[in-house]
This record gives structure tokens, sequence and C-alpha cells, in this order.
């Protein structure tokens, strides 16, 4: 007779709630979003935040046919720009579906954050390693995830994606970032079983 000790994990990706119009489905920024949108360019027309990215991106939206596109190029200069919207971050774990864009190698640096109420609640900087175009990724399986606990209180928050361009020595990178479906989770558990769980084989 012999006996394993058989260890469960219960880990990887949480199944998540997608947000108020989390895959930005309900239109552009000025279209019907519940989501406000912010460029220094100032010309939405020409540079949308909330588009559809299968022509400029040469790939389409991970859920629908909308997407966040943070940073880019527009009129020949860098852009910082973001998304925001007030809501209530119950469960409070954050993740998105992600993509990224890096044209040259060794090119200048630039932040994508997540902000609650304007406080840095996560901060990445782009490199070359994000350059994942043609292939969306769980922000939760590449970055970590995002805890928004503090703000878990049952209150409306104001919740912010933000692409800023200040890092850039020279002001202006063409480092960019596709988002969509965001969704809020409860923390995944670990368990590590005890004796109970201990199987006789034989």
């Amino acid at each position: 007779m012999r006996l394993f000790l058989i260890m469960l994990f219960l880990g990887g990706a949480a199944h998540g709630v997608v947000v108020n119009d989390g895959s930005f489905e309900d239109g552009p920024c000025d279209g019907g979003s519940a989501w406000t949108c912010f460029a220094d360019h100032g010309q939405p027309e020409i540079c949308p935040t909330i588009l559809n990215p299968s022509g400029p991106w040469g790939n389409p939206a991970y859920d629908g046919n909308l997407a966040v596109w943070l940073g880019g190029v527009c009129e020949n200069e860098g852009i910082s720009n973001s998304v925001c919207q007030d809501l209530v971050l119950t469960p409070s774990e954050l993740s998105w579906q992600w993509m990224g864009y890096w044209t040259l190698e060794g090119e200048q640096e630039a932040s994508v954050l997540v902000t609650v109420d304007g406080e840095t609640a996560w901060e990445h900087l782009m490199t070359g390693d994000d350059h994942t175009i043609g292939t969306w990724a769980n922000s939760a399986d590449t970055f970590g995830p995002v805890s928004l606990k503090e703000w878990e209180d049952g209150l409306s928050h104001n919740l912010c994606f933000v692409f800023d361009n200040s890092y850039a020595n020279n002001g202006s990178t063409t480092a960019s970032m596709l988002v969509d479906r965001v969704e809020l989770s409860h923390p995944v558990a670990v368990e590590v079983a005890t004796f109970s769980t201990i199987k006789v084989l034989y």
C-alpha cells in the first residue's frame, strides 16, 4: 500500500464580471460611451481613443468591435490620453485584455497607468518587450493582478486607464496599448491540501 499526498492549488486567472461598458461597445467617446475620454492632441475626430482597431492595428477588438487605443501618434506627435468612468469597485481585482505596439528597438519609454480618484493603483513602463501586436493577452497573466481593495467600500470611484507620454526624453513616443474587456473579480484563493486529502492507492 502506498500513500500519496495530493496538493490542490486553485490558481490562474479568475473569472471576472465585465464592468459597465467594459468592452467599449456603447460607442466612441462622443457617441454613447460610458467612459469619459481625454487626449492632449485635441483632435478626437482624427485620432479617436475608442475605435475599431481593425484598420490602424490590422487586428480586431478582443470582444466586439471597439477597444481603447492608449498612446500612439496623432499628426506626428506622441499622445497622452485616458478613459475614465465612475464605478463601484466590487469585486476589487482588476484585469483587462491588452495588446502592445512598439516601433523601434530602444524606443523611449512611456507609462501606462490605472488610477482611482487620481491615485495610481498600477503603473507599467512600456518597453520593446511589450510589442505583442497580433496577440491579445490577459493583464493578470502578464503583469499580475491589480488590486483595488483600498477602494472596495461600496462607493463610486473614478477609475481611469491612462497613457503618460511624458516619460519619453524627447517628449514623444509611438508606443501604444489596446485595452478591451475590463473586468473585476475576486482574488483567486490558493488552497493547500491537509491530511484529509491524502488518498490511499493500492
